[in-house]
């Protein structure tokens, strides 16, 4: 279906009063979270049929569907990361010029990538921030694209088209705002709330996700919840993590729940401190459905909630390691594992390369040094400015640095030998990782080049097969917290590496194997920066 994208013009401006609600000025975000892990939100729609009136919804696509299933007149997407704002200003864009979902899809395949940068480039308004914002569609394309597709076999404004033609509408109208937010914040939510008592609208929906995990209800949130302008019908939509809640069919985490706006308020005029004091209500008397609703039904304990695991179960700092001369565990895997793979001359010298002085853990934020390759500062995925691009765990980013050079320069020298130009051009042009994050953002346009479906004979089969072996070598995880150990990852990341080398020795004999050398060397002087930048800062380096 050929993309037809128009020029937003008065039709289709931010409606007159929500065009001027600030963003709040929040903390840079090393990690996004572009797409939902939640899986059952239908379990929500018989709480919400329409009920008309403003949504104010949290996170990526759940909000889409929610809007339209309730027929809210205005949705109010709001997120502390701005990545996330970014996303939803590109889909605001994209549903104001699809008429339907069919054109949606098209518009994120690969083939169209160059033509939605184009026409996204004119719609939205000039500057800095439209040019993130491209930036951002151009590193998460694919990963909408699969959750789009994904969304096609869901209850979602994908999948059924009577949805999508309200949230089109909507777009149309410029009844779909996006701002980066705290729902503590002083800024953003009050402004909200003023323009939409300007307008004699109350907000029916309030699609929090696990939002509340993250902050108290003291302050600036009850301040908020209570400045919003709801009635008797108003909702609260929420998601726990607790594995003593039952959870629906087919969702791996999560127990969905409903509460009256007025009854979580009454809560935290009672004295509620934060979430875990509901979840604490809930559990006094365990709902049996993986969707349950906290009401005046639901005793209110009126005593403290359990400690919060997010605050309480943080890992110990770092025990100081002052030795000299040691090495990463990363880099002498990828070492050992290429080696292994080359031929017997590229082997000793990729053997030669010293390693000592490149271990780095868990040592506090530290400054990044200049890319070796552009000899610029780098600019991390979550960066929202010029500022010196800082990490808080090294090890993951010489992860992340060694994948982008596999991605963007080993493997594209394998596609081109074996005849797959246009892949290799691809990958070449993909946007860069220089963070963990960006790093699984940059596997998903690699596994564009490389789907299991994608067969091919002789050197093309070699080149594929490289291909999926380095999607091994990072894989997302759905929280920071799940992110497995060095030893856990050793021999699946040492595998995929060995796959690697052993493409490049019969592809690329020579130049493609001297590529791999540079790979390390690289490394390994970004591994001794970051050992030193620690060292000057008083945090502590040890092994990775």
């Amino acid at each position: 279906m050929a993309l037809a994208l128009v020029c937003l013009g008065p039709a289709t401006a931010l409606a007159q009063g929500f065009a001027h609600v600030p963003d709040e000025p929040v903390p840079r975000q090393s990690e996004h979270f572009p797409v939902t892990n939640e899986a059952r939100h239908d379990v929500f729609f018989p709480a919400i049929a329409r009920l008309g009136g403003a949504m104010l919804g949290v996170g990526f696509d759940p909000s889409y569907t929610l809007a339209a299933e309730s027929g809210a007149e205005l949705l109010a997407l709001v997120d502390y990361d701005r990545v996330v704002v970014r996303l939803h200003r590109v889909m605001i864009a994209l549903l104001a010029a699809c008429g339907d979902a069919g054109c949606l899809r098209a518009s994120l395949e690969p083939e169209a990538e160059a033509r939605t940068v184009e026409r996204l480039a004119r719609t939205l308004p000039s500057g800095w921030e439209s040019e993130r914002t491209v930036r951002a569609f151009r590193v998460h394309r694919p990963l909408l694209r699969r959750r789009v597709t994904e969304l096609a076999e869901l209850p979602s404004f994908v999948s059924e088209p009577a949805a999508y033609t309200h949230l089109h509408d909507l777009a149309r109208r410029g009844r779909i705002v996006a701002r980066v937010a705290d729902l503590r914040g002083p800024r953003t939510l009050p402004a909200l709330a003023r323009e939409a008592r300007r307008e004699g609208l109350v907000f029916r929906v309030l699609y929090l996700s696990n939002a509340e995990e993250y902050f108290g209800y003291e302050g600036g949130f009850a301040r908020n919840l209570a400045a919003l302008p709801t009635d008797e019908r108003s909702v609260v939509l929420r998601t726990f993590r607790d594995h003593r809640l039952p959870r629906p069919t087919d969702e791996h985490a999560w127990h969905y729940n409903v509460q009256p706006v007025s009854d979580l308020r009454a809560r935290i005029a009672a004295g509620y401190a934060d979430s875990s004091w509901l979840l604490r209500d809930l559990l006094a008397r365990p709902p049996r459905e993986g969707a349950s609703r906290l009401d005046a039904d639901v005793a209110a304990l009126g005593q403290a909630g359990p400690q919060r695991w997010w605050l309480s179960d943080r890992p110990d700092a770092p025990r100081a390691d002052r030795r000299d001369g040691v090495q990463s565990r990363l880099l002498l895997l990828y070492q050992r594992a290429i080696a292994r793979g080359l031929s017997a001359a590229s082997s000793r010298a990729m053997r030669r390369v010293d390693l000592s002085d490149t271990g780095v853990a868990r040592v506090g934020a530290v400054t990044l040094p200049d890319d070796p390759r552009t000899h610029a500062p780098y600019a991390l995925s979550g960066a929202a400015g010029p500022d010196d691009a800082s990490v808080d765990e090294p090890e993951w980013v010489l992860t992340a640095m060694m994948f982008d050079a596999l991605a963007r320069d080993a493997l594209p020298r394998l596609f081109e030998r074996a005849g797959l130009a246009e892949d290799a051009a691809r990958l070449r042009h993909a946007p860069a990782a220089n963070d963990l994050y960006a790093a699984y953002r940059l596997r998903e346009h690699v596994l564009e080049r490389c789907p299991a479906s994608r067969r091919g004979r002789g050197d093309e089969a070699t080149a594929l097969r490289a291909c999926r072996a380095l999607t091994r070598v990072v894989q997302p995880v759905s929280t920071t917290r799940s992110r497995p150990s060095f030893d856990d990852r050793r021999a699946r990341v040492g595998a995929a590496l060995r796959t690697i080398a052993g493409a490049t020795r019969r592809l690329a004999p020579g130049q493609g194997e001297g590529e791999l050398l540079a790979i390390l060397r690289r490394l390994a002087t970004l591994g001794r920066e970051l050992r030193s930048a620690a060292q000057r800062s008083g945090a502590s380096p040890s092994d990775t």
